[in-house]
Formats: structure tokens, C-alpha cells, sequence
């Protein structure tokens, strides 16, 4: 859930509407007249094939341009996250994907800008799917955020490859001793936006739909 919030000489307003963020990736961008592609001079080692396709050229050999199978989003990568009796749950509803998760707690107020603190170990992705074991892995002398005593804590995750490429780093907070459960988590911002001489935004966006406030 997003939330926008206007501040107007101190006195907060919640904004009636959500901010909505749209990710655009732009492939290529190309011109058709008369059914033909227009393929700028500088890319010299481009050509045009059937049904208005492009062909790369590398060393005399020819690639065909074909359509990407299987294409990573946000929310893929992000993993649908659930708690169950011994930690968190990661679905990220691809059979196909295997990596590594790379997790830690955060410790917020520990500093003033807080980063999450890798445990020693990873948690394997296979079928698109993983946990973390916080009960058993993450208690005793590796609790640095104190979540046995206060019941809850944040953890802040990296999801990578099989290849080894960086794909999202995320957070997540939770609560329980066993079974555990999400708990409400600020993954994006907060942002500053649409800076006035006597306003501004703030906006931030929340794992689940709840009641969001800003402290000045």
C-alpha cells in the first residue's frame, strides 16, 4: 500500500488518492513508415528482418530477434512472503528459478542509517521457493535485535541468481516467537516529493494495507 502525505505549514493532510508509481523499461524505439523500420545509422551492426524484427550482426553471424521468455518483474522478485512455525516463507511462483537468498536482521536504532547485517549463512532458492529459519538459526548469540524478548524484528533480504546477479533487496518485518507472522513493513521510501516554499509530500509505500501517519 502507498501512502501520500501533504505537509502545509505543519498541519499534516492525508491525500485522497495513492501514488502510484509506474516502472517503464524501454527496449528500443524505432520509427515505421510504409511497414519499415527506420534503424538509426550509428547502429551499424543492426539490420532489418521479416514482420519488421531486428537482426544483430556479430562477426559475420546473424542473431534473429526473438521475444523473451519468462520476462523478471518486481513482484516476482520481490516473493510473496509468509510466516509459519519456524520462521518466514519466500514464494516467488516461478518453478524454474534457483539462487541464493542472503538475509540479516536490521538494527534499527543501532544507527542512523540502518543496513541489514548478513548472517553467516544463505538460504538456498529451489523451484522458486525458500524460508528462513529464525527459530532455530537466528536466536542466542546471533539475536543482535533483541526479537526473542521483544517478539518481532525486521530482516532485510537479497535475492540473487543462480548466476549470481543481484535480482531485489527487500525487507521484511515479522512477529512471534514461533509460529511467526509479516508484520506491517515500509518497503520503499519514505520519499520527499513535490518540495513547495510551504508544502511537501512524503509518501512511502507498505507491504499490506494499513494505517500510515508521518511525526515531524
Amino acid at each position: 500500500m502507498t501512502f501520500g502525505y501533504q505537509v502545509n505549514r505543519l498541519n499534516l493532510i492525508i491525500m485522497k488518492k495513492y501514488l502510484v508509481f509506474i516502472l517503464m523499461a524501454v527496449i528500443a524505439s524505432s520509427c515505421l513508415a510504409q511497414k519499415k523500420l527506420i534503424i538509426p545509422a550509428s547502429y551499424s551492426n543492426i539490420e532489418e528482418g521479416d514482420n519488421a524484427t531486428l537482426i544483430l550482426v556479430v562477426d559475420s553471424v546473424k542473431e534473429q530477434e526473438v521475444a523473451f521468455q519468462n520476462p523478471l518483474t518486481l513482484n516476482s522478485v520481490k516473493g510473496e512472503i509468509k510466516g509459519f512455525s519456524k520462521g518466514l516463507f519466500f514464494d516467488f511462483k516461478d518453478e524454474e528459478m534457483t539462487g541464493k537468498l542472503i538475509y540479516g536482521f536490521i538494527p534499527y536504532g543501532d544507527s542512523k542509517h540502518p543496513q541489514p547485517v548478513y548472517f553467516r549463512a544463505s538460504a538456498n532458492i529451489m523451484q522458486g521457493k525458500t524460508t528462513i529459519n529464525i527459530a532455530n538459526q537466528m536466536r542466542g548469540t546471533y539475536d543482535m535485535i533483541g526479537w526473542e524478548k521483544n517478539e518481532k524484528g525486521t530482516i532485510g533480504y537479497r535475492v540473487v541468481d543462480a548466476g549470481g546477479n543481484i535480482l531485489y533487496d527487500g525487507k521484511v518485518s515479522f512477529k512471534g516467537k514461533g509460529p511467526f507472522e509479516v508484520d506491517v513493513t515500509v518497503i520503499e521510501g519514505p520519499f520527499i516529493n513535490i518540495l513547495k516554499s510551504d508544502e511537501v509530500t512524503i509518501s512511502f509505500t507498505t507491504n499490506m494495507p494499513t494505517k500510515g501517519s508521518v511525526e515531524i
